[in-house]
């Protein structure tokens, strides 16, 4: 695919290759406006002569449609989009079809601009323009099927070259079977072209002397030679499957795509962690992005800080330890005086029950004013997620809460948190609450006060069911 400019709200296209079609039908949709050339029949050019119709003319113009489907079939030269037009010369308002194929230029735009998946696929497309594809042949003493391979589909070249048959025939020795395997590489170097990589594969050792014979047409094939344990198409999909050949597949979309399907469906034999359909996948994605516990601690200048978390079940995530068998990960370690990588970051995916604390090292350094930002997020990606954030100051050793002068955050955890989560949705406008010990009535009345606390601060005689922090 060639971009051939940017336009509003969309981008002008040159197909190159049938693979591009196949990224077109994804990015097509309905509501995209799709523009280009066609040809419309002018009906007032229509005559009778001598008793005889006459065809009206057919002219060429630029027809642009709101689209309302598209129609592809892998390895075809077209791809058909349909759609009423509501730009063109003549019959705003009708149905017409685009049919775009190799070398075509047609122009797409979107309703507030392409979205994020799309501007990726395309960036995809236009990068793998030109990219040669790969042949796979696979080789039985009697039989011989020759595959390409593009970006994002498999196709059968030619006929299946083969020696089975029934009726009368003259018995396989191995001069007929010598003379098969000559003919067919013959014809395959003749089908492939020259800086095609070929992969030969099959159960047999038929595909060793058939690769002799292909590199003996003369054609520089860069072959590579894969046993399998079945013959025809399947042998093609086990080799993609399997990643034997990813030296020369590895690349190609394809493969990856059967690779993740033979995965999923191994899941669902076995009862594993898999979904389809497009809203369980939308719901599974959304789940997995679910944390129980996120802190991020940022400041300025060209200082370091180190931030430390002392887990329920004992163990410390820091610099030194980064994952434990808690579950929590320093996914950052960031020290100054770059300012996008001022920052520590840890997460913590599913909370143990218990108490989390945070404590804060300035370990080198100056810290721009002598302050820092602790940024405490809880249930992030549900609807329940709520941050708090803790300013804190620096006189050269730990990092103190500016309120009260405690070297620490704690932030508690029951056992059955995410049970209370959903129980105490309707309750709650956010699920953590701020808690000061029982009986410090004139803290909490100065927490209050506090900007920090501009939120549902809970009070009462215990501590509460689910998650608390405590300063």
């Amino acid at each position: 695919m060639q971009k051939k400019k940017q336009i509003e709200d969309g981008v002008r296209l040159r197909v190159q290759h049938e693979d591009d079609l196949w990224a077109l039908a994804q990015m097509i949709r309905p509501g995209c406006k799709v523009g280009m050339m066609g040809f419309r029949r002018d009906q007032s050019t229509g005559t009778q002569e001598s008793g005889r119709a006459k065809s009206a003319d057919r002219k060429p113009m630029w027809i642009v449609l709101d689209a309302e489907s598209t129609e592809f079939q892998p390895f075809t030269d077209n791809l058909r989009i349909h759609g009423i037009i509501i730009e063109a010369a003549m019959d705003k308002g009708s149905h017409h079809t685009h049919a775009v194929g190799p070398r075509d230029e047609l122009e797409i735009s979107w309703a507030g601009g392409i979205s994020e998946s799309d501007r990726s696929l395309l960036g995809e497309a236009v990068q793998d323009s030109g990219r040669g594809r790969v042949a796979i042949a696979v080789v039985e003493s009697d039989e011989i099927l020759l595959f390409e391979i593009a970006q994002h589909g498999m196709r059968q070249v030619g006929d299946t070259f083969t020696l089975r048959g029934g009726g009368k025939r003259e018995k396989k020795s191995t001069e007929v079977r010598n003379a098969f395997l000559a003919k067919v590489a013959d014809q395959a170097s003749k089908a492939i072209s020259a800086e095609m990589p070929v992969v030969i594969c099959g159960p047999g050792m038929a595909r060793v002397q058939f690769e002799s014979l292909l590199k003996g047409t003369g054609v520089g094939h860069r072959t590579l030679n894969i046993g399998t344990t079945i013959g025809g198409r399947s042998a093609a999909n086990e080799v993609m499957r399997e990643g034997a050949a990813d030296v020369v597949l590895g690349e190609f979309a394809m493969a990856k795509q059967v690779r993740l399907i033979e995965e999923g469906l191994s899941r669902i034999s076995t009862n594993g962690a898999v979904t389809y359909g497009r809203k369980e996948l939308e719901e599974a994605v959304a789940s997995a992005r679910q944390r129980d516990l996120v802190v991020k601690l940022s400041w300025n200048g060209p200082g370091e800080l180190d931030l430390h978390v002392d887990e329920p079940l004992g163990t410390v995530c820091h610099f030194d330890s980064r994952q434990t068998r808690s579950g929590g990960v320093l996914v950052h370690d960031g020290f100054g005086p770059v300012q996008r990588n001022c920052y520590e970051e840890y997460v913590c995916a599913f909370a143990a029950a218990g108490e989390y604390r945070l404590s804060i090292k300035h370990v080198d350094g100056d810290i721009v004013g002598k302050r820092a930002k602790l940024t405490i997020r809880r249930y992030v990606g549900t609807d329940y997620e709520q941050a708090h954030v803790h300013p804190s100051t620096t006189d050269g050793g730990d990092l103190r809460r500016h309120l009260r002068g405690r070297p620490e955050v704690r932030i508690e955890f029951a056992a059955d948190h995410r049970r209370q989560c959903t129980a105490d949705a309707g309750r709650h406008r956010r699920l953590h609450r701020l808690w000061v010990d029982k009986g410090d009535q004139s803290s909490m009345r100065d927490l209050l006060s506090d900007h920090l606390c501009q939120q549902d601060v809970a009070v009462s005689g215990g501590a509460p069911p689910d998650a608390v922090a405590s300063i």
